[in-house]
């Protein structure tokens, strides 16, 4: 019985976006492969390709269809449900089959091929290794000679050969423990042995794994085996089977309040979809996502919880661990390959009920999905900056409409567009106005800067601001000053001829660093010694201009020069570790003022924190974002809430040259709803989302000539083909535009912007696709954003 399969090959050409028709001549039922990863001849190479569905017939001649060489998973990778959202990505966001397929993948692969030959076989080739395992890309090396390649496709078509391949990072872990034999070993080992007795001595109280006895011992493997063969030890081996780690869930004493106990309750009974917790910084939203989680595992469902992966701290995990024991799977990036593809096979195998981490851990193979949670909803790290550039909310809610789950958002500062959903009741809204315990929310300042200037003070800190420190490290408590700009000054200029450093690889400013004594960009990362006189006319008038979280740690420690002062922002935590050694002295109070950017608003808490100084809440409120407003009361808001949070009151003072401005007013007084109510004015007026859908075309090369002559050309067909909607005023199409930053790493970078109603986006959609999408273009890389946070 012929059975016919689409294939996902993987293949970075848009040549190739497609499904491609191979077929087997396996008669079982039961073997099913949808799913599964399998081995086939792809334009005359081995290639790896995912099985998406079997049919009944060919869509070409059955003749020409080619066999599926092997299967390399027992089992699928990917469910049903997420085929059908690989798919769905894959067109709501223009992207390549193969890149939505990746989402999905294991994190590691060690793809290896076995070619055997058959009962009645006689083949012999020397260039071909038979009868052994290779890794696929040794043979993909052999096969590129088109002889050889040949003769094995024809091998295999006439059964001379049978292919095998398998992934080895699947295979079950095998554990090798050293055993005691002889344990009066002192009398038979001579007493210069010392390598051979320190390794029997460490074998007299238990057994131990060889590698950790290799380890503790200083000893090799060899003279571990040698101790075997003359019967002092015995190695015994073991294969790791799926986890029987029982369903724990330690409800201890946690007691939650009224509004806690019914924002869960309407939750859980509720047959609506999708949740919008809206919860004040502090209000216990952690506590009611896991009453959540123990509900819905105890239904025999599993969770996937999101959360930015900066605020995926030990702790965080630690006190997960604690609520519902090992059965929880950690999927981040700073996880090594291997610890990765470790915790994946959790989830693979069915080992955990929930899957804790960023949006990559949404495409892990989870199975039973009873609920997605989606932490600090409002953050953009949930948005995808690399194709597929997609929404994480939006690919949760589509999920809630294939498999069922229930999606739950929680944030102090909603979405503008989550609101209005929830508004026009396509989420059931949960509001959580109040702080546990009865900690009050911080009392706000907002400091017009125009007058400090007026008044005398030039410097970064406000009279207020200065005297609220000064106090705070008097009281021995703690405070927070956020700065959204890391370095020392933004950037470096000449104030005789107006020269600025600029990068020699992109088209930005370069930011000082005085710890390291260099112009660093921020975009591609090259770094220049700084010099004293200007290089383009000599000048020595030739200094830096602007602040950092650097300038800011220098002027708060010549404020109070005995205080302890420590700088968290990208120059100073490059790791997990590092996040965790500041994390851990401020906990501790070996910090006193704390300094830094977006990093400090990300669920810090923390009860000595009374003080929360926001230096130049203008830097987001200026940003080219047609969103920027929306950042600011976000970020202002964020910061803010790690004010306060024990029994001591909390003093946030928001520097600014625009005080009047309506995300500082309505983050001074808590007014969320009166903030939402301007910026969903403002964004129907200008016509930007969530009212219209803003795609964005932007292409870059290293030929800037090129490049222009391209996008123009483009420009014209794209306004040619929809010309229509065009002037039916369905759509409004911009001309071409160099980027915000017009290079990067070298690459020019020209963007094509268009607005249209959602309802006009799948004829938009097949056009760009037809017009741009449809073939690689040389030398020109083609990056497509829908609803991109700037233009």
């Amino acid at each position: 019985m012929i059975r016919y399969f689409n294939i996902i090959i993987s293949n970075k050409s848009r040549n190739t976006d497609k499904a491609y028709c191979y077929k087997t001549n396996s008669s079982s039922c039961e073997d099913i492969l949808t799913g599964r990863r399998v081995l086939v001849n792809f334009n005359n190479s081995l290639i790896v390709g995912i099985v998406v569905s079997e049919e009944d017939s060919a869509d070409i001649d059955p003749g020409k269809v080619k066999e599926i060489i092997s299967v390399i998973d027992e089992k699928p990778i990917v469910d049903s449900d997420k085929i059908i959202l690989a798919k769905w990505i894959r067109e709501t966001y223009l992207s390549r089959f193969n890149e939505a397929f990746s989402l999905m993948n294991p994190p590691m692969s060690k793809i290896e091929v076995c070619i055997n030959k058959s009962c009645k076989s006689d083949f012999e080739m020397d260039t071909l290794p038979v009868g052994k395992w290779i890794s696929l890309k040794k043979l993909t090396d052999i096969l590129k000679d088109r002889k050889t390649f040949e003769i094995l496709n024809t091998s295999f078509e006439n059964r001379l050969v049978i292919i095998e391949s398998r992934d080895k990072s699947f295979e079950k872990k095998v554990t090798e423990t050293v055993h005691l034999v002889k344990e009066d070993f002192e009398d038979h080992v001579r007493k210069n042995s010392h390598k051979q007795l320190r390794i029997l001595s460490a074998l007299r109280d238990s057994p131990v794994e060889i590698r950790n006895l290799i380890k503790i011992t200083g000893s090799t493997r060899s003279e571990i085996v040698k101790l075997c063969k003359k019967g002092f030890v015995d190695i015994s081996t073991s294969i790791s089977a799926e986890s029987s780690a029982a369903k724990v869930v330690n409800r201890g004493d946690v007691i939650i309040n009224d509004r806690q106990r019914d924002t869960v309750e309407s939750i859980l009974n509720s047959n609506v979809k999708r949740h919008l917790i809206h919860g004040v910084t502090g209000s216990g939203k952690t506590e009611v996502y896991m009453k959540i989680i123990e509900n819905i595992i105890e239904e025999d469902k599993s969770v996937v919880y999101l959360i930015p992966e900066i605020s995926l701290t030990p702790q965080t995990i630690e006190r997960f661990k604690r609520r519902f024991g090992d059965r929880i799977a950690i999927i981040h990036s700073r996880l090594t390959s291997k610890k990765r593809m470790d915790e994946w096979l959790k989830i693979y195998n069915g080992e955990c009920d929930i899957v804790i981490g960023p949006r990559s851990a949404l495409f892990t193979p989870v199975r039973n999905l009873g609920a997605v949670i989606i932490d600090e909803s409002h953050e953009d790290s949930y948005k995808s900056s690399s194709s597929p550039k997609y929404d994480t909310i939006e690919v949760c809610e589509k999920l809630t409409e294939i498999g069922g789950i229930k999606l739950v958002l929680g944030t102090a500062t909603p979405l503008a567009g989550i609101y209005l959903k929830a508004i026009r009741n396509e989420y059931a809204l949960h509001s959580m106005p109040e702080r546990i315990s009865r900690a009050q929310m911080p009392k706000i300042k907002v400091v017009d800067m125009r007058n400090e200037l007026s008044s005398g003070n030039a410097g970064v800190f406000s009279t207020d601001l200065k005297e609220a420190l000064i106090s705070a490290y008097g009281r021995n408590e703690q405070s927070i000053l956020f700065l959204n700009r890391r370095g020392y000054s933004s950037f470096v200029s000449c104030r005789n001829c107006g020269y600025v450093v600029k990068c020699d690889n992109c088209d930005v400013s370069m930011t000082y660093h005085s710890m390291k004594g260099y112009l660093i960009c921020h975009y591609c990362g090259s770094a220049k010694k700084i010099d004293h006189n200007c290089p383009q006319c000599g000048s020595t008038y030739f200094k830096s201009f602007g602040i950092g979280t650097e300038r800011i740690e220098e002027e708060v420690k010549k404020l109070i020069p005995e205080a302890r002062v420590k700088r968290m922002d990208f120059d100073t935590v490059n790791n997990i570790e590092d996040y965790n050694g500041v994390y851990n002295d401020f906990r501790d109070r070996k910090i006193d003022i704390l300094v830094g950017t977006q990093m400090l608003a990300k669920g810090l808490h923390f009860p000595h924190v009374t003080v929360v100084g926001v230096v130049s809440a203008d830097l987001t409120i200026n940003l080219p974002f047609f969103n920027s407003n929306e950042k600011s009361y976000q970020l202002l808001t964020q910061v803010s809430g790690r004010a306060g949070r024990g029994d001591k009151d909390g003093n946030v003072f928001i520097q600014t040259y625009d005080p009047e401005n309506y995300s500082i007013v309505d983050s001074k007084n808590n007014d969320y709803l009166s903030f939402v109510k301007k910026e969903l004015y403002l964004r129907k007026e200008f016509r930007y989302p969530p009212y219209i859908e803003i795609m964005t075309i932007t292409v870059s090369s290293i030929y800037e000539d090129k490049l222009k002559l391209f996008v123009d050309k483009k420009y014209m067909e794209l306004k040619e083909t929809m010309a229509g909607l065009i002037s039916g005023r369905k759509m409004l199409l911009y001309r071409p535009m160099n980027s915000n930053i017009y290079r990067i790493k070298k690459k020019y970078r020209i963007s094509i912007t268009m607005k249209y109603k959602k309802n006009d986006a799948e004829v938009i959609k097949n056009n760009l696709r037809k017009i741009l999408l449809n073939k690689s273009y040389k030398d020109m890389e083609i990056s497509l954003d829908l609803n991109p946070t700037f233009i």
